[in-house]
């Protein structure tokens, strides 16, 4: 198998996805990112691509893989999207003190973190975000580039649309199902379902206002 990798994006989310590959057995090569400079040295890696030109250069199909580094939902799925086409092949990373239960189903370009936990028959879609110390229980559903931020519990038969957002710390009960696109405030207790593009905080969760 090959294991050489490019990390598109050097900022934070990047840089912890660069460790956690190194930890994980991946030769890490150096980072994508056109807000730095060509040879920069990022925690002893370079910046070896600016451009999605120069990442097809130093990154062919079949001889190294990449992983895209970057926290925003939408510009991930975009280039996860735009390299799938390209037929590159995006591993799937977990930290090896991870925990991952072998019924579960974890999709390609999706990063777990130390600590996390994801019990018997979760499914987690592709290129979604599980940070440091989330868990995932028994039967629930993650979307496809969904970002769960450290210290979330969600709890079983969960279902979570595709590029929404759960802020650290948050909890959900057992059966509730939230939509696409939606964003659940840090530290908020979920107890009803939530529909497509809502957004809630506090305890309970209550729908987040505009103002306008």
């Amino acid at each position: 198998m090959n294991k050489e990798m490019v990390v598109i994006g050097a900022g934070g989310h990047g840089r912890v996805c660069a460790d956690i590959s190194e930890a994980a057995g991946y030769v890490m090569i150096g980072f994508a990112d056109e807000n730095h400079t060509l040879g920069e040295l990022i925690n002893g890696l370079q910046v070896v691509a600016n451009t999605f030109d120069d990442i097809k250069e130093h990154c062919q199909p079949g001889f190294r893989l990449f992983f895209v580094g970057i926290s925003d939902n939408a510009l991930r799925e975009q280039i996860f999207n735009l390299a799938t086409d390209l037929n590159y092949d995006l591993p799937t990373i977990i930290h090896p003190s991870a925990v991952v239960s072998r019924h579960a189903k974890i999709g390609p370009g999706t990063v777990i973190m130390p600590n996390a936990v994801v019990n018997a028959n979760a499914t987690i879609g592709k290129a979604c975000i599980l940070s440091t110390g989330c868990s995932v229980d028994y039967d629930s559903e993650v979307g496809d580039c969904v970002h769960i931020s450290p210290g979330v519990a969600i709890t079983g038969n969960v279902k979570i649309g595709a590029k929404s957002f759960i802020g650290t710390g948050a909890s959900i009960i057992p059966g509730v199902e939230i939509g696409e696109s939606c964003l659940v405030g840090a530290g908020a207790a979920v107890t009803k379902d939530i529909a497509t593009g809502g957004r809630v905080a506090g305890v309970p969760g209550k729908p987040i206002l505009h103002h306008g």
